[in-house]
This record gives structure tokens, sequence and C-alpha cells, in this order.
């Protein structure tokens, strides 16, 4: 029996061989498993590349935060030490300011005291201390005054300036050989008399100066007593001496 087929021959071609289909869906499978693989390795790449990144950003903002921490610490230091520095300079300033070169020169009182202390008067000991009080200035007293005359506006600020006063004190006896109180008495008012009044030359001055000059011209006397020293008879007496105030400005 003779078979005719009525397909066109292309399509007739391509239905013959069922192998050939088998092959091309293969090829298909594989180009797309390459495909899937590159981008899992390309992802993979990328993620690592990523994890890198922001290990090494946070890394350096661990360190950016690390110095700004030092940094912090270190002004902290350097503002203590620049304020310590401060002080340091204030107190320098204030220590020449109450120290300044034409102060009372109490070296040269002491070395002029044995030049002033009659024959039988004896120093038996000396204190030297110093005061610091604070007063108004007269510009605030004055600002003060007319603000509460008047009681307008806010209330001033009371500004005071250190007013520096020393103060010498010197003990001592007074002693004569077979003397009677009364003339241990004359020696000691003759040692009062020569602080006040006398002038003594020190070596390398120029001209006599007082013992005086630069303090309140008022000495302070103890009252003048009897006592025995290794069997002696001698009068005890204090000296009290201010130095004139002085203000800080």
């Amino acid at each position: 029996m003779i078979k005719i087929n009525l397909l066109p021959q292309e399509m007739a071609g391509r239905g013959g061989s069922a192998s050939s289909g088998d092959s091309g869906g293969a090829l298909v499978a594989l180009v797309l498993a390459l495909i899937l693989l590159l981008n899992v390795g390309v992802g993979a790449y990328v993620l690592v590349k990523r994890n890198a990144a922001l290990e090494v950003l946070n890394n350096e903002k661990a360190l950016a935060a690390k110095v700004e921490k030092d940094l912090k610490e270190t002004k902290i230091e350097y503002d203590e030490v620049s304020a310590n520095l401060d002080g340091m300079r204030k107190l320098i300033e204030l220590a020449e300011r109450l120290d300044p070169p034409d102060r009372v020169l109490w070296s040269r009182k002491l070395n002029a005291l044995p030049l002033l202390a009659p024959q039988g008067v004896f120093l038996t000991q000396i204190d030297l201390t110093q005061k610091i009080t604070e007063v108004d200035t007269p510009e605030s007293t004055a600002a003060y005054n007319e603000w509460a005359r008047r009681r307008r506006g806010p209330q001033p600020v009371i500004e005071k300036v250190p007013v520096i006063t020393q103060q010498l004190v010197m003990k001592g006896i007074s002693y004569v050989e077979q003397g009677s109180s009364t003339q241990r008495l004359e020696q000691y008012e003759q040692f009062v008399t020569n602080l006040r009044a006398k002038k003594v030359k020190l070596p390398f001055d120029t001209a006599p100066s007082s013992f005086m000059e630069g303090l309140v011209d008022l000495v302070q006397l103890s009252p003048f007593s009897q006592s025995t020293i290794q069997g002696r008879d001698v009068g005890n007496f204090t000296v009290t001496l201010n130095t004139k105030p002085v203000t800080i400005k």
C-alpha cells in the first residue's frame, strides 16, 4: 500500500528526529545553570567585599571615636594645666605686687637694731607676721552709696582690694650689773627712744636713715616687768611695730 505524507517537508523533517530536541533542551539547561552559578559567584564576591568594607568602616569609626576621646581627655588635661598655670601666674603677680622693690626691707632694719640697742639691752625673740585684709574700693563704696540713696537699677557689685600689713614683735631684757630696777627701766626707755628718733647709717648707705621709715609712728609697748634669769635681776619688755597699710590695686 502506498502512503502519502501531506505535511510540509520542513515540518516533516522537525518531527522526524526526537534526539535532536532532547539535545537542545539539555544545552539550554546547561546555559541556565552556568548563568545561575555565575550570579551566585558574583553575589558571594559582592557580599564578601561588602563585609570587608563594613569591617574597615567600623574599624575607622572605632579609631575615630578613640582619637576623639583621646582629644577630649587631652583637652581636659590641657585645660587643667592651663588653669593651674593661670593660677600660678596670678600668685606670682600677687607676690610681686606684695613685695615690690620699694617695700620695707626688714633685713636692713634687723641690721640696724644693734646700732639702736643701748648697752645692756638684749633682744631674745623677734617675730615677723603678715596680715592680709580686704577693703571696698573708694569707687565701689561711692557707687553703692549712690545706689542706696536712689534705689534705682541693679545693686552695684562691691569690688574689694587686698590691704597688706606686717607686724614686728621684739621681746627682750634689760640688764645692768649691780644696777637697780630704775636703771633697767631707763635702758629700755632709751631703746624705744632710739627706735623712734635715732638715725643710723648702714654700710653702703649714702645717708643715715630712721628705723621708723615705712612704719606706723606708734610703738606698742607692753608693761615693763622685773624677773630673775640665772640669778641676775633683769627687766622684761615687748615692743610691737606695724608697717603702714599697703593697698594692692
